[in-house]
């Protein structure tokens, strides 16, 4: 089966922001990986972008969290095959969280909305940070230019800790940073970082 995936209607104002948008989804459409939701097609139709994607059975890792410690290890090696893979075809996600993050009903994980966030990430130059606070690699919060080491902050932080721990112990709570507290946050640090 396919999933459709169109533009939010706010979202298309800006040609730009389309153009971009289907640009990274053909991108994603290349990568084939059996832990990547696989894009079949992206494009416009009557001014509205889509993409038409694979269907995943099943839930996030956001709504469905392994406890047993062999579900917790395979998620996470599959997460890093897919990443793996991704940036080896320069693909980086820039939002990887466990809503990103599909459990298929046979135990298989599957990134999702690969790359498409670096579409919707608004910079700082802005006044807003593009990505989800708790995951989000310190040069993005800064609006500086990253690569697929900002994924691997959203896997593990200066703690240790991974998607599945953060999205435990934080939940759905959302809290307002400074760049500067997200950074100490982010890093592990409780002491003002020196620039």
């Amino acid at each position: 089966g396919v999933a459709l995936k169109v533009l939010a209607e706010n979202l298309t104002t800006d040609p730009e922001f389309v153009k971009m948008f289907v640009k990274e989804a053909r991108s994603v459409a290349q990568l084939n990986s059996p832990y990547i939701v696989q894009v079949h097609d992206a494009g416009k139709l009557d001014g509205k972008p889509y993409i038409v994607m694979e269907l995943v059975e099943g839930d996030s890792l956001h709504r469905r969290r392994p406890t047993a410690l062999l579900e917790i290890l395979s998620i996470a090696q599959q997460i890093c095959a897919a990443l793996e893979h991704a940036h080896a075809h320069g693909i980086v996600h820039r939002d990887l969280k466990p809503a990103n993050v599909l459990i298929g009903d046979d135990g298989t994980a599957k990134l999702t909305d690969l790359g498409l966030a670096r579409s919707g990430a608004r910079t700082a130059a802005q006044g807003e940070i593009g990505g989800t606070v708790f995951y989000l690699a310190p040069e993005l919060a800064l609006g500086q230019a990253s690569d697929g080491r900002a994924d691997l902050i959203a896997c593990i932080d200066g703690r240790g800790w991974g998607i599945y721990w953060k999205s435990n112990r934080l939940g759905s709570s959302a809290e307002a940073y400074t760049a500067q507290a997200l950074i100490e946050d982010a890093v592990g640090h409780r002491y003002p970082l020196q620039w």
